[in-house]
């Protein structure tokens, strides 16, 4: 009896140490997908400004060249990217 009390106290230990390692790992990960949800926000928001530098420069060619800027190629430049 006492060598199974024994066996079972050393199996819980040993259940409360993975326990907190996988604790340990998981706060890990969560930290790491945070790091890449701030990444993907911030490249977001660059990749938009350059969508706005873009179609500014395009309504600036138009109206040197006396065009008219065209949304529907607007439209078909924001399915591309």
């Amino acid at each position: 009896m006492r060598t199974e009390l024994t066996a079972a106290k050393e199996k819980l230990l040993k259940t409360e140490l993975h326990l907190k390692e996988e604790q340990i790992a998981l706060r890990c990960m969560e930290e790491s997908a945070l790091e890449a949800h701030k990444s993907l926000d911030s490249t977001q928001g660059e990749l938009n400004k350059v969508s706005d530098d873009i179609a500014g420069i395009y309504y600036t060619i138009c109206g040197a060249l006396g065009e008219v800027a065209q949304r529907v190629l607007l439209n078909q430049m924001g399915k591309i990217f």
